[in-house]
């Protein structure tokens, strides 16, 4: 080993890292959501706003890259939005005060709504928009990722998803139901889920 007097130019070359795609920012209105992605990295940035996290998001069906931006501002009564997309895909270390995505969510294609604006139900002068989310399957062999697969619903799970069919749950939040509880991977859920709905005539 060698050991000598170094004085950095800023010249120095640089190794590429795996996040610096040239990606497209986009913005999510109230009513769309975004589908068919991979959160794939996370950095954090800051302005006159506060600070933000930058969501590196990878397109499943197609090479494509999106820049998305999510406030984390943790105030009271505000940005319910952003509280809720950390909560769902995102944790933190406790040392050191990282964000990092949940293991659940690696390598997993997932989509996520901004929905309209809705009352609070706990204080009726605040209104939000809330965040719905689910996973997606992977296109394979050009069927549609909402093609339900003919398969054989337990009797809990169909149980548990009568009793939620008429408080108008959502084939994906139904999904993300039974992994949460019947412990069933996110493909299975899904599927599930969905063989559910088309039973149901949905």
């Amino acid at each position: 080993m060698a050991i000598e007097t170094y004085k950095p130019t800023g010249d120095e070359p640089q190794a590429p890292k795996e996040y610096d795609h040239d990606r497209t920012k986009v913005k999510l209105e109230p009513g769309q959501r975004i589908r068919n992605v991979i959160i794939s990295d996370l950095r954090t940035g800051k302005n006159d706003d506060g600070e933000y996290l930058n969501v590196m998001l990878d397109d499943t069906n197609e090479e494509d890259y999106y820049l998305f931006h999510v406030s984390t501002n943790q105030a009271p009564n505000k940005n319910v939005w952003g509280k809720q997309f950390m909560n769902v895909f995102l944790m933190t270390d406790p040392e050191t005060g990282y964000y990092s995505v949940k293991p659940q969510f690696e390598n997993k294609p997932v989509w996520f709504s901004k929905d309209v604006v809705v009352d609070s139900q706990t204080n009726t002068r605040k209104r939000y928009h809330n965040m719905s989310w689910g996973y997606e399957e992977r296109i394979s062999n050009d069927q549609s990722v909402d093609t339900p697969t003919a398969i054989e619903i337990p009797d809990d799970i169909k149980a548990s998803l009568d009793l939620s069919f008429g408080n108008g749950l959502e084939v994906y939040v139904a999904g993300q139901k039974i992994v949460t509880e019947f412990g069933k991977s996110p493909a299975e859920a899904l599927a599930i889920a969905k063989q559910y709905y088309t039973s149901r005539g949905q």
